[in-house]
């Protein structure tokens, strides 16, 4: 999920001007909320799945500067009346299905373990390898 300091409020439809494709889309997307049965977990779902669909057709139909019109100016356009209509049947939704609080998983246990620590041979001023001995004569 994207989270952002600042939130951009979409202009509900009927609140400005709305383009041609937005009214057709609309008049549709009432339609679909109309027919819906708000307190049927899976008329909602079905729903939902048609306004994508049908964004989806509507997203390639009309011209480009339509297709992804989104924020507080300029004309409500197809994706205000999208976005608005999905947020009201995934108000609906969790109406019906509240979120089920889960706690938090346990932290995972921390298992210490002493790791042997590699003996680095270093030179001394002999020339030899301390710890090694590689080099030194007996005698």
């Amino acid at each position: 999920m994207l989270i952002t300091t600042s939130r951009v409020r979409l202009p509900r439809p009927g609140q400005r001007d709305m383009c041609v494709h937005a009214q057709k889309f609309s008049s549709w997307v009432e339609d679909l909320l109309d027919k819906t049965d708000m307190q049927d977990r899976m008329r909602i779902h079905q729903s939902l799945l048609q306004l994508a669909m049908q964004h989806y057709q509507w997203y390639f139909q009309v011209p480009p500067k339509h297709q992804s019109q989104a924020g507080p100016q300029g004309h409500v356009c197809i994706f205000h009346v999208y976005i608005h209509a999905f947020n009201d049947l995934m108000e609906a939704r969790a109406d019906l299905d509240p979120p089920v609080y889960t706690p938090p998983p346990p932290p995972p246990k921390i298992v210490e373990r002493e790791v042997p620590v590699p003996v680095i041979p270093s030179f001394s001023d002999e020339g030899t390898l301390s710890g090694l001995n590689i080099g030194v004569q007996d005698g």
